[in-house]
């Protein structure tokens, strides 16, 4: 069905869509031929975005009560799925409260260019695939252009303040760590002690005199002498290439969420120090094989120079990935960073209502915790506080269905709705709606929750993420009740929509 654009623009907190990124297909949302596909219905990209995106939150939030949600969403495995067998379902919830997360953190929209970069998981395929198919000399900025189609804008990087570990912690994420490297202090090759032991050498000597033999030659360096330094220079050299596919990588995640940004002399400076290492461990390794020959004693200030140039290239190499992370956590953070929403009385309750439900514990305890979440939704409603009553409200929500209250679902889901609208939360409302529907279609009333899903996309109150879960849902009924049941219903809703 061809549907109406989105009305609204992106104000509240609807600038925050880093985890929209995996709801871009209705049919990579729902849960169709599951059993056969996939053994857990979170294995679904759609579910998966939203779970890593509060795994790396529960790492790097500051924000207590970010933390509590994230380690809810991130190690709890029933608690949220509220007895629904609709991923579309699940997909919205889990989205919904990450949405949350981002704005409790307070990092506005610089905050969500970093979850999004840092969500991208495809950014090193895609790097390692250019470079597969880049003959000769891997560069940077000539990679970058390949991938975005663009050369990386141009700018000027001005001394900023250190980025925050939230930022530096989210942007490890867009490439493997690197492997370690092999790195061999110079080692003195068999049968080369005479030259360090005068007292030896004689005696040695005196032995070959006594039986007729010419003294002993001086030992002479091979090249299989050399291998520990020749394998430590290639080990880096293999490092500087791999390492301008890492900041090809890097850069276009953080260029596909800030398209304006300005990479190009990151990409550049980065390209120009790799190379100049370069240069310097091809005439280390030549230094290394021209003492091919020499005595052990002749070749040793060459060798120790040549680790010591070793050691520089790999401590620089080291330095120059960590500026890497920071110069593209600067550019993406970009404004200053919007102020976390203020404390409220319950904030400290919630905390602990949400830390209880993550831990678990004995069936008492659950329902005590589920109890008073109930409560710190109707305190948040009653006091106006918008932000609380949609995460708490949503996974009061959860249990709401899963103990079969249809009554108090929907009510629940109307106030929900509300307050979706009022902050702009497109996810909200969409997991609000979708919330609206399970109730309905639990007391089976099915006209109503095909209503409550086909008026939001017939007049266009979600923007494509929210208005895809919709649709997912759509299609798991259309799948669940078979076409000849739900077509005709389904016909009957978009007449009255």
């Amino acid at each position: 069905v061809d549907l109406p654009a989105h009305r609204a623009g992106r104000t509240g907190d609807g600038l925050h869509q880093a985890v929209e990124d995996g709801l871009g297909d209705p049919r990579h949302i729902a849960r169709i031929g599951l059993e056969e596909l996939f053994l857990d219905t979170r294995q679904l990209r759609a579910l998966r975005h939203p779970l890593r995106a509060a795994r790396l939150l529960h790492v790097h939030a500051t924000h207590p009560l970010a933390q509590a949600l994230a380690t809810l969403v991130d190690t709890t495995g029933g608690t949220l799925d509220g007895g629904t067998d609709s991923a579309a379902a699940l997909a919205a919830r889990l989205s919904n409260l990450t949405v949350c997360m981002g704005v409790l953190e307070g990092r506005g929209v610089g905050g969500d260019r970093l979850l999004a970069a840092g969500l991208d998981d495809q950014a090193w395929p895609r790097a390692t695939a250019a470079a597969a198919k880049c003959p000769g000399m891997v560069r940077a900025p000539d990679l970058f252009e390949d991938l975005a189609g663009t050369p990386a804008a141009d700018g000027v990087l001005h001394p900023d303040p250190a980025p925050s570990d939230f930022a530096l912690g989210l942007l490890a994420g867009t490439h493997p760590p690197a492997p370690g490297l092999n790195f061999c202090q110079p080692r003195r090759p068999t049968g080369v002690m005479t030259e360090t032991d005068p007292d030896l050498a004689a005696a040695q000597n005196a032995i070959r005199a006594a039986v007729g033999e010419a003294p002993a030659p001086p030992a002479r360096l091979r090249k299989d002498d050399l291998r520990n330094q020749l394998a430590s220079a290639q080990s880096l050299l293999d490092s500087l290439g791999r390492t301008q596919v890492e900041v090809t990588a890097l850069a276009h995640a953080a260029h596909r969420v800030h398209p304006t940004a300005a990479l190009g002399p990151i990409l550049n400076q980065m390209d120009d120090v790799l190379r100049l290492f370069a240069r310097s461990l091809v005439s280390t390794g030549n230094q290394v094989i021209g003492v091919r020959g020499s005595t052990w004693s002749e070749a040793m200030p060459t060798l120790q120079a040549a680790h010591g140039s070793l050691q520089q290239v790999r401590t620089g190499l080291q330095a120059l990935r960590a500026w890497m992370h920071q110069a593209t956590a600067l550019l993406l953070e970009g404004e200053a960073a919007v102020p976390s929403p203020p404390q409220t009385p319950m904030d400290g309750e919630a905390t602990a209502v949400l830390v209880a439900l993550g831990k678990g514990g004995a069936p008492a305890r659950m329902v005590a915790a589920r109890t008073e979440l109930g409560e710190l939704v109707a305190r948040a409603e009653a006091e106006g506080h918008t932000l609380p009553l949609l995460f708490l409200g949503t996974i009061h929500m959860a249990h709401l269905l899963a103990a079969e209250d249809w009554e108090g679902s929907a009510q629940l889901a109307q106030t929900l709705q509300a307050a979706a609208h009022l902050r702009q939360n497109h996810l909200a409302l969409a997991d609000a709606t979708l919330s609206l529907a399970a109730a309905a279609e639990g007391r089976g009333d099915l006209s109503a929750a095909l209503d409550a899903l086909w008026i939001p996309l017939a007049t266009g109150q979600l923007p494509p993420a929210g208005a895809n879960l919709l649709q997912a849902r759509l299609l798991e009924l259309r799948h669940k009740l078979g076409p000849d049941t739900f077509d005709p219903l389904f016909a009957t809703a978009a007449a009255r929509g």
